[in-house]
C-alpha cells in the first residue's frame, strides 16, 4: 500500500505515475531503485526496463509533473514515498551514479 498522505496533489501525481510505471514493467508498486531508473530515463531516453518499457510518453509525463512539482520521488523504508526538490535529487543522482 502506497502511503502518499504529505504529498501534495503534484507530488502524489508524480508518485502515482512513477509506481504505474514500476507495477507495468515489474508488478510492484515499488522497484527497488525506481527513482533512479526513471531519472536514468529522462536523461537518456527510452529502455527496457524489467518485463517493459520506459517510453517517450513516460519521460515526457514523468518530466512535466516532475517539474510542475519541482520535486522527484524517492523512497525510503522509514517515510515510504518522499518528495525532495529537484535540486537536492540531481545532487543525489550524481553522487550515486559518480558523475
Amino acid at each position: 500500500m502506497l502511503m502518499l498522505s504529505n504529498l501534495t496533489t503534484d507530488q502524489f501525481a508524480l508518485a502515482n505515475l512513477m509506481s504505474k510505471i514500476s507495477e507495468r514493467c515489474y508488478s510492484a508498486g515499488w522497484m527497488a531503485n525506481l527513482e533512479f531508473a526513471l531519472w536514468h530515463a529522462l536523461l537518456h531516453g527510452p529502455c527496457a526496463y524489467g518485463q517493459g518499457f520506459i517510453t517517450e510518453t513516460d519521460i515526457a509525463n514523468l518530466r512535466s509533473l516532475s517539474d510542475q512539482a519541482d520535486c522527484w520521488i524517492v523512497f525510503d523504508d522509514v517515510n515510504e514515498e518522499t518528495a525532495i526538490s529537484l535540486q537536492t535529487w540531481r545532487h543525489v543522482y550524481s553522487s550515486k551514479m559518480g558523475k
